[in-house]
């Protein structure tokens, strides 16, 4: 019997054409694991940064509850005050960085270990320690798959240039 065209079009409901692409691509990502994996990790990372709430110092506005649209983790140039705080001494204001690819002014740059060094260690690209205001030093117990899947998420946003953040220092500020 020859093969012939179905006489309706039932075969083709957007149920079964959705079921269809996803079957395909999730057979994609299964053949390829590092492209799963990598998903997966990026996935994993956005959900630990909204559960670390980077978002609240690292974009524009979010600490008064308003938070710069268009600039999630660009930076903020609401500076926040510190101090070493066992000693006291050395008070001064730190502006939030820009956590998005931007190569300029955010991680563009930055290799995925020294992403993880730096929200493990407090300790930047160029070997610099950072003041305390990150709370590094709690997020070095972070599991090494966490640290990763940060870093991963956090160079899959689309780059952000804050014009805000112009003539801002890039170092804490002494007072």
């Amino acid at each position: 019997m020859p093969l012939t065209a179905p006489a309706s079009n039932t075969h083709h409901t957007p149920a079964r054409v959705f079921l269809a692409v996803f079957v395909i691509a999730f057979g994609m990502l299964q053949g390829n694991p590092a492209l799963a994996d990598k998903a997966e990790r990026v996935s994993r990372g956005e959900y630990l940064v909204g559960l670390l709430a980077c978002a609240r110092c690292h974009t524009t506005g979010a600490l008064s509850q308003n938070p710069r649209e268009g600039m999630f983790l660009a930076g903020s140039d609401v500076g926040i005050a510190y101090t070493r705080y066992i000693e006291g001494e050395d008070p001064g204001v730190v502006f939030p960085p820009n956590l998005t690819s931007d190569a300029d002014t955010g991680l563009g740059n930055w290799s995925t270990p020294e992403i993880v060094r730096a929200i493990r260690e407090g300790i930047d690209k160029h070997g610099v320690q950072q003041v305390s205001v990150m709370p590094w030093a709690g997020y070095a117990y972070l599991e090494d798959e966490d640290a990763v899947s940060i870093a991963n998420y956090l160079q899959s946003l689309t780059h952000q240039t804050p014009g805000a953040e112009e003539g801002k220092p890039r170092q804490p500020v002494k007072v």
